[in-house]
């Protein structure tokens, strides 16, 4: 018989929520444990430091809006190590099909063609866009596009804003779920949709730092295959046999792995939480890296929209800033069933990129590869303990309160954290650390 190991709490998962919400139960003084099934802390969090002279951000690369948690944290971060932020200054390319090349947002607005600058203008509109269907019938991404955007040009910008930006491709979240969480982002009216990203430091650096007092309260590689919640002391049993006891638990693991069922719950899980589960979406996305010995694009460039013209529907200088003036680094990104046609193909997804900016900078391939350094890829799709990305909505599935359902403890033993219950923050990091402080207060009550 494996003896039992006895905690009063027991978090399962040690990605951001399940961190933040250790941390509450460590200034509560609450005898709590937490569990994580990989050999790495942070979860989707990752940060690459051995491909440029910078850390790059595998995972989770933003801070969304600045009147929260996440964003106030940061701050403190990179005030007491003299960091910053890159500024808001940069400029963005975007494809023009009409005159197969890159302009700058300037240029295309004062084209002389006046249709071309008030098409731009529209696709950038993504809020509104989504903001302004009323139909009866739900739609996907791409159906919304070629009925409402059918004659514009910038239209699959629409798309990388709506749809790979939210964690799905064009075929799978949907118009109402998209409307559901723009109207409930933030926690007040005066929360920007503003994105801030770290010229020095990183996630990691600054999540080590702000955690660092409960780090040895996580036990790694501990895969947790049971959750028996029917008597008083609830059983947490591991693959590998190990048996830990507690009056309550706290779940913290992504979707994809609830999605999954590769964690049994005796008692099953309330009819409505397994709805919630199966109506949300999550998938993978992939992030390609590649470091050039010299740049190809304009001064000031941060992010590049290929507009249809390619597989990637976004890239962005990953070294602009002031991050490096030695490695020049772009950082490539889409999600969903697209990405999914790629997974295990690294070598041949690397080839079509390199196709796809030889097309878009009008150099030739032979140049362009000389130019190339290294790449490299992250496919979320193979993370065994995560099984993807970030969460969304799916078609027909909008203003039906799943991530709410999702977030409802049982019978005040088990609770639920993490991005994807989250109402206001959802595939965020500030998302996963609203909802493990709240799934910790919850309870000790």
């Amino acid at each position: 018989m494996i003896p039992y190991l006895k905690y009063d709490i027991i978090i399962i998962g040690a990605g951001v929520a399940g961190l933040r919400a250790g941390l509450e139960l460590y200034e509560k003084k609450v005898n709590f444990l937490i569990l994580e099934a990989s050999s790495e802390i942070f979860g989707r969090v990752r940060t690459l430091y051995d491909f440029a002279d910078f850390p790059i951000e595998l995972g989770a690369e933003c801070i969304h809006g600045n009147n929260n948690d996440l964003y106030f944290l940061a701050k403190s971060f990179i005030q007491n190590n003299n960091y910053s932020f890159i500024k808001n200054n940069y400029k963005e390319l975007y494809w023009v099909p009409d005159l197969q090349k890159l302009l700058e947002y300037d240029d295309i607005i004062q084209a002389k063609s006046s249709s071309v600058g008030k098409e731009l203008k529209e696709a950038l509109k993504f809020d509104k866009l989504i903001g302004s269907y009323n139909k009866e019938k739900d739609l996907s991404i791409k159906d919304f596009k070629e009925m409402y955007l059918k004659d514009n040009q910038f239209k699959d910008i629409f798309v990388a804003l709506s749809s790979h930006d939210k964690g799905a491709g064009e075929t799978e979240a949907g118009m109402y779920g998209l409307q559901e969480d723009e109207e409930n982002w933030g926690t007040s009216t005066d929360d920007s949709y503003e994105e801030f990203l770290f010229k020095k430091g990183n996630f990691s650096e600054m999540f080590s730092i702000y955690f660092q007092k409960i780090l040895d309260r996580v036990e790694k590689n501990c895969v947790v295959s049971e959750i028996d919640y029917q008597n008083d002391q609830i059983q947490i049993t591991l693959q590998n046999g190990l048996i830990y006891s507690c009056k309550k638990a706290i779940v913290t693991v992504s979707l994809g792995i609830l999605k999954s069922d590769l964690i049994k719950f005796s008692p099953a899980l309330p009819a409505e939480k397994k709805e919630a589960i199966h109506c949300l979406g999550f998938s993978g996305g992939i992030k390609i890296l590649i470091k050039l010995k010299k740049p190809f694009w304009p001064k000031k460039t941060l992010f590049i929209f290929a507009n249809g013209q390619g597989i990637i529907p976004v890239y962005w200088v990953t070294s602009a800033g002031g991050r490096s003036r030695k490695d020049f680094v772009l950082t490539g990104f889409f999600m969903g069933n697209e990405a999914k046609n790629y997974v295990q193909k690294s070598d041949f997804l690397i080839i079509q990129v390199k196709l796809q900016l030889s097309k878009l900078f009008n150099i030739s391939e032979a140049h362009l590869e000389e130019n190339v350094m290294s790449t490299y890829v992250k496919n979320w799709f193979e993370e065994p303990f995560t099984k993807g990305g970030y969460s969304f909505i799916t078609i027909n599935n909008g203003y039906k309160n799943h991530r709410k359902n999702l977030a409802k403890n049982i019978r005040k033993k088990i609770f639920f954290a993490g991005e994807a219950t989250s109402i206001n923050f959802s595939s965020t990091i500030q998302g996963g650390m609203i909802t493990g402080f709240k799934a910790a207060q919850e309870a000790v009550e």
